[in-house]
């Protein structure tokens, strides 16, 4: 599912269904099933086989595994709202793989998961390691978190390189049966990865820092992959995040200051994005075509600011929008 007009709308049009049905006490917990729900869902379908239900289940994974080492406070045991919160998960998860017997329209979820005889071994397998690597979390020392750190800029630098994201690929669709001659960097379209990966590294050097507090699963899943942030972004800072997530059971279902404020920016972002971004890039793209047309250093300037100009209101107008579909 492509970032489009139609994919914003529908957004827009749950974010007015979550403010009207959603009683004040279940705020978080439905903020929650969006946000899960649209991590499959926003996730393209990709050339790799399962790629397009796996991607977004490592993100899921990664994030549970850097909550349950480095973010929840020290007590053993998981409270009943993190168990409610990884069921979620799990459901959800659970729930969209059972499209492979289904076979769902297309518009609805495009994706064909792995069967289920795959997936709950492998699922059970993931969390029997992520407990177990926990439970010797004293022996790691002052190191686990700059591993942590390490392993996610790795992850990084292999979906960003292109020869390594092509290997990858290959090596992926090698397993998988495929013809791996047709690897390519594009198999690997991880939708959201930037962000999320930005956000998780943000949390754990505030935790080495000693500046973050204890979150739980649910506040914690709801800041990493918040729905309306996933696809493009604002980048935002956990403790403020949390503030908002704290008064979501004291906001008036309907208040017109609010509705004003987001739906202002929601427009302002549409008009940033869909006119004056995509104008820019009608002709002034930074390709090699582009290039060898322009005939004066004049001209290479304007070619170069303008796309600087494209990408600037291409990420502050989908900023705006996911502000704009937050405030709602």
């Amino acid at each position: 599912m492509s970032f489009d007009l139609s994919t914003i709308a529908l957004l827009i049009g749950l974010a007015f269904l979550y403010a009207a049905v959603v009683p004040p006490a279940w705020r978080r917990w439905c903020l929650l099933l969006l946000s899960l729900m649209a991590l499959y869902w926003l996730q393209p379908r990709l050339p790799v086989r399962y790629g397009g239900f796996l991607l977004p289940l490592a993100l899921l994974s990664l994030t549970i595994a850097i909550w349950y080492w480095f973010v929840r406070g020290d007590s053993e045991r998981l409270s009943r709202s993190d168990g409610a919160a990884l069921g979620l998960a799990v459901g959800v998860t659970l729930l969209l793989a059972l499209n492979r017997y289904l076979s769902l329209p297309a518009a609805i979820y495009a994706v064909r998961p792995p069967g289920l005889e795959l997936l709950v071994p492998g699922l059970l397998l993931l969390g029997l390691v992520v407990w177990a690597l926990g439970r010797l979390k004293s022996r790691w020392g002052d190191w686990g978190i700059p591993a942590g750190i390490t392993f996610i800029l790795l992850l990084f630098i292999i979906w960003k390189s292109a020869p390594l994201a092509t290997a990858v690929s290959a090596v992926w669709r090698g397993l998988a049966g495929q013809d791996m001659s047709l690897a390519a960097p594009l198999d690997l379209a991880w939708l959201g990865f930037s962000y999320v990966a930005f956000r998780l590294i943000h949390t754990l050097r505030e935790k080495q820092l000693g500046n973050l507090p204890a979150l739980g699963l649910a506040d914690y899943l709801n800041y990493v992959i918040f729905f309306a942030a996933l696809p493009a972004g604002p980048i935002d800072r956990a403790e403020r995040f949390e503030t908002d997530l704290l008064v979501l059971p004291t906001l008036e279902r309907w208040d017109a200051r609010r509705f004003r404020l987001g739906l202002a920016r929601i427009a302002t972002g549409l008009a940033k994005k869909f006119v004056l971004a995509d104008s820019l890039a009608l002709g002034l793209a930074l390709n090699p075509s582009n290039a060898t047309q322009v005939t004066s250093t004049g001209g290479l300037w304007l070619l170069l600011y303008g796309y600087a100009l494209r990408l600037y209101l291409d990420f502050s107008g989908y900023s705006d929008i996911a502000i704009g579909i937050g405030l709602l």
